[in-house]
């Protein structure tokens, strides 16, 4: 048998103008033909002006293929018109059991275009397309009525009505207005809280709403902004500032957008599931149903396993069904018509994009109020796989901030993949408290000023742990110290200590002191500190410090904090160092190590023992000078007093000369 196969397109249908009748669509099938056939039919009718056409299928028979029945190769498209240019009334494919469809299919003028695909099958088995029948008749048909006649009134309040559809008496409402009657005003205000533009105000009317850009704003390109050239001077807002005049004075004014509230200057985003203008609206989630809402609609985000708009709807297709057709890092989850959808996995620390695709989630917190809750993502869970979360915690100026946990277990022994640190400050430039894993995280941590950052960050392993905590912000004097309060006074030597551990009453001594209230001096210049100061001076204590005295003949550098030797004697030629003991009355010096010579009392030369001289060592008698040099030979016994050693030669004979 041949597989080649002549294609040929067919058309067919007909022109009704009566005011009722019958289509039929005949069979098209094609059984083990070599020839393959596009069938395109078409039907136009048309009716006196004024009047509308109503459709009826008696019979529908358009599934396909011998092999694949339910194919959408072939379908029906009925137009409200004279061609497909006109608008799409209803749309038909297939069905295995022969289905068809409920009601009546009316067009809104006096005329309707009905076209047919038969599909098409390249094979022996051919293809299959047994048409279909269908009555038809024309009738006025008023508006607001409906029917098979339109003999039926609509319900609807006309006036706030868009049509009413003439086959079920449902009534369009125009926009701002809803209900099954048209009847109940849409506050598009609270519906779509960004009807209106940033920084303006929504007031609902009756089908509508108005917007009014704030005092000092106006309305330019959709947009509420500042006059050109308008710059506010004594406050640095955050956002947009105005200038405005109240009681014949001038003053400047902060505004924020959607989303934020106003904090001194600043604009900071709504917190405690508040959202809107000001954050003066509060989210309708079920919060332990719910991940977040969101600041500018309102819109809850749900957790798993939980929908609906408020996110108090349980669904379980997914865990009923097993299914597993998700992208990595996403789950099956339900959705409201009992199918399911993919969801990334927030266990394993992602979010959904825009693009669908899954990114990591951004756990980022600013609390502002005096009290609040630090708890790990998916708290009571356990926390996620690759999270970096962060709370910036900001208090009143004089109060300080109080951290407590309750629960705290961080999977992690080394502190090196799984970590919480917390910051005496507002980011981790800030001067770090500590960093926690395992268990270790103390069940009291307390700030020095008004601000608090802490990060928490897991990494890509299965994680076991979590933890809850809360925080409260108060006054703190200092010098004082408590678990719960400052109500206790720290025993510390104020003028001596650095601060005052406010959780334990540790006094932190200042350099100098020691001790557990820092009230003893600590003796610099004893023991391993005796050399804090440097070569031809003294150490001398004080209370607290200590100083570097030079010897005589010398003075002290102050840029590099040496004893250099002085040189202002004028009748002594010192070969070092010189002091003036009275007026012409000068004296020579010499640095540790050398000794003046005998003779001139101005040269500083080496000793003939530097270490000591034993009454068994062998006096250096045998000397003579000459050519300004001094030479000694004889033999040396050292006995004692040797460097390094003893005994270190019991004969030597040598030859020493001196320059003098």
């Amino acid at each position: 048998m041949s597989n080649s196969f002549i294609y040929s397109v067919i058309e067919c249908g007909s022109i009704h103008t009566s005011p009722s009748g019958v289509m039929e669509a005949k069979d098209r099938s094609s059984w083990g033909r070599s020839t393959s056939m596009i069938v395109n039919c078409f039907w136009i009718i048309r009716v006196t002006a004024g009047h509308v056409i109503s459709l009826r299928f008696q019979s529908l028979q358009l599934w396909t293929t011998y092999e694949f029945t339910g194919d959408h190769s072939a379908y029906i498209e009925i137009y409200d018109g004279i061609n497909k240019s006109s608008n799409l009334l209803a749309y038909f494919y297939g069905q295995p059991d022969n289905t068809v469809p409920d009601g009546i299919i009316r067009s809104t003028n006096n005329e309707m275009f009905i076209i047919q695909y038969t599909g098409l099958w390249d094979g022996w088995y051919g293809y299959s397309s047994n048409g279909f029948s269908a009555s038809y008749w024309s009738h006025e048909c008023q508006p607001f009525t409906y029917g098979p006649n339109c003999t039926q009134s609509c319900t609807c309040i006309q006036s706030k009505t868009q049509y009413c559809n003439s086959t079920t008496g449902q009534c369009v409402c125009k926009p701002g207005w809803t209900s099954s009657d048209c009847s109940v005003d849409i506050d598009e205000c609270i519906e779509n809280p960004l009807s209106c533009p940033d920084y303006s105000t929504c007031t609902n009317t009756a089908g509508s709403f108005q917007c009014t850009c704030k005092e000092g704003l106006t309305l330019t390109a959709g947009k509420c902004a500042a006059s050109s050239g308008v710059n506010c001077i004594t406050k640095k807002c955050s956002h947009v500032c105005v200038k405005l005049l109240q009681n014949g004075e001038n003053f400047e004014q902060c505004y924020c957008p959607f989303g934020m509230y106003l904090e001194g200057n600043q604009c900071l985003a709504c917190t405690n599931y508040t959202y809107g203008p000001d954050c003066n609206r509060t989210c309708g989630c079920v919060q332990n149903h719910s991940l977040a809402c969101d600041p500018r609609t309102g819109e809850c985000t749900c957790l798993s396993l939980w929908k609906g708009f408020n996110c108090s709807i349980e669904y379980d297709v997914c865990t009923k069904y097993s299914i597993n057709q998700c992208q990595k890092y996403a789950n099956c989850t339900d959705t409201s018509d009992r199918g399911y959808r993919c969801r990334c996995s927030q266990n394993n620390g992602y979010t959904e994009s825009a693009n669908t695709s899954c990114i990591p989630i951004n756990c980022t917190y600013v609390l502002t109020n005096s009290t609040g809750l630090i708890t790990s993502p998916l708290y009571p869970s356990n926390y996620m796989n690759n999270a970096f979360c962060s709370w910036t915690i900001r208090a009143k100026e004089d109060n300080i901030i109080t951290v407590q946990f309750e629960t705290n277990y961080i999977d992690d022994y080394n502190c090196l993949n799984d970590y919480m640190e917390l910051y005496n400050g507002d980011s981790a430039s800030a001067t770090l408290i500590g960093r926690y894993c395992g268990s270790g995280v103390p069940k009291v941590i307390r700030t020095t000023g008004n601000k608090l950052y802490i990060i928490f960050k897991s990494d890509w392993k299965y994680n076991y742990g979590k933890f809850n905590g809360s925080y409260i912000s108060h006054p703190c004097r200092t010098f004082t110290y408590g678990t719960d309060s400052c109500n206790n006074l720290c025993r510390c030597v104020k003028e001596n200590t650095e601060f005052c551990d406010n959780v334990n009453g540790e006094c932190i001594c200042k350099p100098g002191w020691t001790l557990g209230d820092c009230s003893q001096d600590v003796n610099e210049c004893l023991g391993t500190n005796n050399k804090v100061c440097p070569t031809n001076s003294d150490c001398i204590n004080t209370r607290g410090s200590y100083t570097c005295q030079c010897h005589l003949g010398y003075i002290l550098n102050t840029t590099n904090g040496l004893c250099d030797e002085n040189h202002n004697c004028i009748h002594k030629k010192c070969s070092h160092a010189c002091y003036i003991v009275s007026p012409g009355n000068e004296k020579c010096v010499c640095p540790e190590g050398l000794v003046l010579d005998t003779v001139t009392q101005q040269t500083c030369v080496v000793p003939y023992y530097p270490f000591g001289q034993n009454t068994t060592d062998l006096l250096l008698n045998n000397s003579y000078t000459s050519y300004n040099s001094l030479f000694v030979s004889s033999s040396i016994y050292f006995n004692s007093g040797a460097p390094y050693g003893y005994n270190l030669q019991t004969s030597a004979y040598v030859s020493i000369m001196r320059h003098i």
